[in-house]
């Protein structure tokens, strides 16, 4: 309030380095620190409450003395007062005149219960500080020093990020990278600066620090990727979206977003691919050595940021050491890992937070927050990835509308939430690249359709069940599900066989699909027998598609990712079956579990799609998959995934007899 807009910045001086306000120290628009006489005050890590509510803080001015004085004091004034609980203060200022001058989040409150001591005017600005850390700035109050009206101050925990860069993050004592060998990191930007580290995940994700997004305009933010210089374009891609942890708080903890951009990156190139995610629950052993990349400031006193990407090797530091180390700064939680020499000198510094800190090329850490930079005995402090692989996993599937249904969703859309007219009927796997099916090669196949309309597939495989996904009726009412078999076209011919009760596996998981198949029990008998309409063979129990046999894929589906319009004529494609572990390798933000096979080709091109989940996956007549998910349609490196239908040969037939 000290700078209104009335005021030409010019009209403003800086005097610095003295105890005097009247006799000259050195007058500047910049100061220059780092001496005895002027230097920097420490910043709080965004949204933080370093000081209790009890602790005493440091407010420092040249204000009056009293209310009543005429008179500045000539000489600095110091003064102790404690932390006022939050309660306590809105309380002491809820009959306060005028009526808008109320406690916010962005305040704190600070003073005795007695009055006595206090701020006061021409005290506005100046710092109130705990430990050497800024965490207050005097802002207003009822008069000065008046009983149960203790000082109201700005909580600069909460602004933070509008000073510098939030938390303290940035390399200290690294060198420049090396093209090549950081091709997953990217410069989050804020209007056309550098503002945050970010590390690729997947070909339309980043995952970054959550208090370099909180209360950011996601329009204004730019990943910019492909390049070892922040200033000097790579390939920029647009923010659409960003999710931060619902848990993240004020203290740093689940201190993780992601961040999804408009496009795709073209990844697997020397300069542009994503990070390995670790497994959920793990954690990187003390004293291994792990890698730390950014842009930040090469140490705390900096006023520039590092124009060549740096990267630093710090070792990992015991939680419980850490949290003895930071017991008087802040809570190392079970999130967060440690990292750093006992005799600081490397370490991240401002301007690195949300980058990534990585072991083996896994991306175990993302920068959050520390005590300045590269002070000894205060190693950085990093959010511990692995306790987020799930909720990366799930939010990724889940949260973005922006991603091709496949692998957000599987390839048919769950329809968890039904309204009036049924369920949201959007499977996305579909056949891509296929051809028309003939008559009589799948009398096993039918169409599962809700109120009349196509959903899902389904096969035969007696007269009264057939097997389809567990995501197509996984919380529907069976009696608005029926069957169209019989028929080359979903919309017409055949024969209606309306489903009378859907058996959903009892491990199905939504969150991953694992589990992914469903029994449905028809109310009239299907004739079997006949060109049109017959039973499909099932695998026995545990066997597996064998790698690199062609599987034929049968469905209704888009002929096109996201065309919206299914095929009017059954199609069939064949597809070769891929090496479960090739599969997890491609699908890195998802686990391919044993309970899955997987089918497609490297180039892509030929696929299941939208509107095909629940159908066959067949190899010499034998029922071996169910189409599930994937990612995108015929998108190369993503193979269709389907259920491994020999995982539930016995499950089929304790729930059928079949």
């Amino acid at each position: 309030h000290n700078t209104n807009v009335t005021k030409e910045p010019k009209a403003f001086l800086l005097r610095c380095g003295t105890l005097l306000r009247e006799k000259p120290g050195t007058d500047f628009n910049i100061s220059k620190l780092g001496t005895p006489a002027m230097d920097k005050i420490a910043l709080p890590p965004q949204d933080t409450d370093l000081a209790p509510a009890g602790a005493m803080t440091t407010v420092i001015g040249w204000g009056l003395n009293s209310t009543h004085s005429p008179l500045l004091p000539e000489k600095l004034q110091t003064l102790d007062i404690p932390v006022v609980d939050r309660p306590t203060c809105i309380s002491d200022y809820k009959n306060y005149n005028p009526p808008e001058y109320r406690i916010s989040d962005y305040m704190f409150c600070a003073g005795y219960d007695e009055g006595i001591r206090d701020s006061c005017s021409h005290d506005s600005g100046s710092p109130l500080k705990y430990k050497n850390t800024l965490v207050g700035i005097v802002s207003w109050g009822n008069f000065c020093a008046i009983p149960h009206y203790p000082g109201v101050y700005t909580r600069v925990g909460n602004i933070a990020r509008v000073v510098e860069c939030p938390h303290t993050s940035a390399i200290v004592g690294g060198d420049d990278a090396k093209r090549g060998d950081n091709p997953h990191m990217c410069s989050l930007q804020y209007s056309g600066r550098h503002w945050c580290g970010a590390a690729i995940i997947g070909d339309r994700w980043a995952l970054t620090a959550a208090h370099c997004l909180r209360g950011v305009d996601p329009t204004r933010l730019v990943l910019r990727c492909g390049t070892l210089l922040y200033a000097t374009p790579g390939v920029d891609y647009t923010v659409n979206r960003v999710i931060i942890h619902n848990r993240y708080d004020q203290y740093g903890d689940n201190d993780i977003a992601l961040i999804g951009i408009n496009g795709q990156m073209q990844l697997g190139t020397r300069d542009l691919d994503r990070i390995r995610l670790p497994a959920q629950g793990s954690d990187v052993p003390p004293g291994s050595m792990v890698t730390v990349v950014g842009w930040g400031y090469l140490d705390y006193f900096g006023t520039d940021l590092a124009h060549t990407l740096q990267t630093v090797d710090v070792p990992v530091v015991d939680r419980q050491r850490c949290t003895s180390e930071y017991e008087d700064y802040n809570v190392v939680t079970n999130n967060m890992m440690c990292a750093g020499l006992d005799q600081g000198g490397k370490d991240a510094c401002q301007n690195d937070s949300g980058g990534p800190v990585k072991f083996n090329n896994v991306l175990v850490g993302i920068i959050s927050w520390g005590n300045e930079c590269a002070r000894p005995l205060f190693p950085g402090v990093y959010v511990r990835v692995g306790n987020y692989r799930d909720w990366i996993r799930v939010t990724y599937m889940f949260k973005f509308d922006q991603c091709k249904v496949n692998l957000c969703l599987p390839r048919y859309t769950p329809h968890r939430h039904h309204n009036e007219t049924g369920p949201s009927i959007l499977p996305d796997m579909q056949i891509v690249g296929g051809d028309d099916a003939q008559t009589g090669a799948n009398p096993h196949m039918c169409s599962l359709q809700y109120n009349g309309k196509h959903g899902c597939g389904a096969s035969i495989i007696s007269a009264q069940w057939a097997v389809t996904a567990a995501h197509c009726v996984d919380g529907s009412d069976p009696n608005k599900w029926s069957l169209r078999c019989g028929t080359l076209l979903h919309a017409q011919g055949g024969s209606y066989f309306p489903v009378t009760e859907s058996i959903v596996h009892p491990d199905y998981d939504h969150t991953n699909q694992d589990n992914d198949i469903a029994v449905l029990k028809v109310g009239n008998d299907i004739p079997l027998g006949t060109s049109d309409m017959d039973k499909i063979n099932l695998p026995e129990q545990d066997s597996d598609m064998e790698t690199g046999a062609m599987i034929t894929v049968v469905g209704w589906g888009y002929l096109k990712d996201g065309s919206g319009v299914n095929s009017d004529n059954l199609k069939t494609v064949d597809v070769p079956a891929v090496l479960r572990k090739d599969c997890q390798d491609d699908y890195l933000m998802h686990d391919i579990t044993d309970n899955m096979s997987c089918a497609g080709f490297d180039e892509g091109g030929k696929d299941a799609c939208t509107n095909d989940s629940g159908g066959p996956a067949k190899y010499n007549n034998v029922l071996v998959g169910v189409v599930s998910w994937g990612g995108g349609c015929a998108v190369a490196h993503q193979p269709g995934v389907y259920t491994r239908v020999g995982k539930y040969r016995q499950w089929i037939q304790e729930q059928t007899g079949v």
